[in-house]
């Protein structure tokens, strides 16, 4: 049982550690599993998430029992690496590291790819990639990329790329480059010179750059 700090794919997986599914006999060398909760319901305890096998073909060496222990074992291990629950801290997120869950408290990503905020508190989001944004609050996006906000709150985003909001909150849009598909994120939250809004809520998308000018008296 082995994974990677950077990715939850199984080819990327194979990939990183060099493996070779057949050996020169043709036999399978390993197999793909999982143990994932249900509904994607992170806060569960471990021993209610599901152990499944993710292939078709299973050479004559599998034994799911033995699989399946040794998966349980190592899904502590994961689990400490790779999700914040409720309750929890993690400082940092730095480059080459994969989170798959927030719904504690993360102080900086500064790197690599999250997942989902589901919950819980981001403090500022200076590089990297976040997934997507489903609740909770982020107090600031200073760089990096957010690909979707379906809920929670942004407080402000003075930098980086947001490129979908389908819900949620935003407060204050200082920098940066914000793409919505909803009406509720309007110009009027635009407060620098270089922050660029566009709406694609109609039929005919709206680029808004700086804050809307104020009408003479």
């Amino acid at each position: 049982m082995w994974f990677p700090d950077c990715s939850e794919s199984h080819e990327d997986i194979i990939e990183k550690a060099g493996l070779r599914e057949r050996n020169v006999r043709g036999e399978y060398t390993f197999c793909r599993v999982e143990v994932t909760p249900v509904d994607r319901n992170y806060e569960l305890p471990l021993e209610e998430w599901r152990f499944t096998l993710d292939q078709d073909v299973t050479p004559a060496w599998w034994d799911v029992d033995k699989a399946e222990k040794c998966c349980r074992v190592a899904l502590a291990e994961w689990a400490k690496a790779k999700i914040v629950r409720r309750g929890e801290t993690r400082e940092s997120i730095t480059e080459g590291k994969h989170l798959t869950y927030v719904g504690g408290t993360v102080n900086r990503i500064d790197g690599g790819t999250v997942e989902r905020i589901n919950g819980g508190t981001v403090n500022r989001i200076d590089g990297g990639t976040v997934e997507r944004i489903n609740g909770g609050t982020v107090n600031r996006i200073n760089g990096g990329t957010v690909e979707y906000i379906y809920g929670g709150t942004v407080n402000r985003i003075e930098g980086g790329t947001v490129e979908c909001i389908n819900g949620g909150t935003v407060e204050r849009i200082n920098g940066g480059t914000v793409v919505t598909y909803t009406d509720t994120i309007t110009p009027q939250l635009l407060t620098g010179p270089q922050a660029v809004l566009i709406n694609r809520s109609g039929d005919t998308p709206v680029c808004t750059v700086g804050p809307p000018k104020k009408e003479s008296a």
